[in-house]
């Protein structure tokens, strides 16, 4: 490359040696000396140009071929030529090539390699840690225990990596992690919901066949729920106080079916009554019959119960009230008869026959019946 500038030493020192031969009377020679090496020296950077302008047109037709300019590199005499064709490469074959042949010779054309081996490099690390991350996602979309943490702690890591090449299959499984969790919370949602419903049933004041129809129907939600593919998320502490409350109030249902059938019945009964003329009821037959009607129970159905007995005594009050006839004024007797004094008159001292009739004795000594006699009637005893 740099044989031009030997050539120019070569032929100095050649002028020089034979002007020392020749010695200071060879005044021909010396006159002729400088003009010979101006003649080199101009052919030569002539030569250069044509040179110049002849590699200037091969980098012009390069046209984006790596091969061709690492070819072009290789053999250029000129460095801002090179370092022009070095700005076509991009492959880390074509780099690395170059800049092992350019490390001693051209500082600009090996600086600028090493820089895009060195992005390349880099390029390649982030690209593994994207593929990691992308692995880690994927491996989460076939967990059935996905949590919030761990998507945010994949979008952390995902943030500071730079691989547009995995972007797009990355936003994929993201956006397929997003609506597992959205279904997660919706379900977890509609469970406390649902666990809410059942402890309202208890004081809703439904009847036995509306507490067993919402009963079913939250026992067939909670087990659609437990079906889902999302239903790991499900708190376990919720599943097991819905179940232990639905089996509750399941086991309820045959002490509120008792309480339906005794009001029932009461109600029926009042029906009855209050169908009556008020004329034809009596009061003490109606309570004796509401006695003996079973009692709804104490906890169950309370204000209904409270309801009926209400008109119960309604109906009663209603009632016409009997008349009560009035009592005999008691008799008053004499001092002496309260006292069991002696009768005084007459028949002062007779004493009463008896009730069975005398019997007379025969000869023989047995008893004849005789003629009953009638009984004296008693004397009232005088006032004094």
């Amino acid at each position: 490359m740099f044989e031009f500038l030997f050539k120019r030493q070569g032929g100095k020192s050649g002028e020089g040696r034979g002007a020392q031969a020749d010695g200071p009377g060879s005044g021909a020679g010396g006159a002729n000396a400088p003009s010979a090496g101006t003649g080199t020296g101009a052919a030569g950077a002539a030569a250069n140009t044509r040179k110049r302008e002849q590699q200037a047109e091969q980098l012009k037709s390069l046209g984006g071929d790596e091969m061709r300019a690492v070819e072009f590199i290789l053999h250029a005499d000129f460095s801002e030529l090179r370092l022009a064709a070095a700005e076509h490469l991009h492959s880390r074959e074509a780099l690395e090539r170059v800049h092992t042949a350019m490390r001693n010779l051209d500082r600009r054309v090996a600086k600028l390699t090493q820089a895009r081996l060195d992005a390349l490099r880099h390029h390649d690390a982030e690209l593994a840690r994207g593929q990691a991350v992308l692995d880690s996602a994927q491996a989460l979309e076939g967990d059935a225990h996905l949590t919030p943490n761990q998507v945010a702690d994949l979008d952390r890591k995902w943030s500071v990596i730079k691989a547009p090449e995995l972007a797009e299959a990355f936003a994929a499984v993201r956006a397929r992690l997003g609506t597992r969790l959205e279904t997660q919370v919706q379900l977890q949602r509609a469970m406390i919901d649902r666990l809410a419903a059942l402890r309202r049933l208890e004081t809703a004041g439904l009847n036995a066949a509306e507490l067993a129809a919402s009963l079913e129907r939250m026992g067939q939600e909670q087990e659609a729920a437990l079906a889902a593919p999302e239903h790991a998320s499900l708190p376990r502490a919720l599943v097991a106080e819905f179940a232990a409350e639905h089996a509750r109030l399941h086991a309820s249902l045959a002490t509120l079916e008792q309480a339906g059938a005794a009001l029932a019945a009461r109600e029926a009964l009042l029906a009855e009554w209050q169908a009556q003329p008020p004329a034809e009821l009596h009061a003490d037959n109606l309570r004796k019959a509401w006695q003996k009607l079973p009692a709804p129970p104490a906890d169950v159905a309370a204000a209904a119960a409270a309801a009926l007995q209400a008109r119960f005594d309604a109906l009663l009050a209603s009632l016409p009230q009997p008349v009560r006839k009035r009592e005999p004024a008691p008799v008053t007797h004499a001092p002496g008869a309260a006292h069991g004094g002696r009768q005084k008159g007459p028949d002062a001292g007779h004493t009463p026959a008896p009730d069975h009739p005398e019997s007379e004795g025969t000869a023989d000594g047995r008893h004849a019946a005789g003629p009953a006699r009638p009984p004296k009637a008693p004397t009232r005893a005088s006032s004094t």
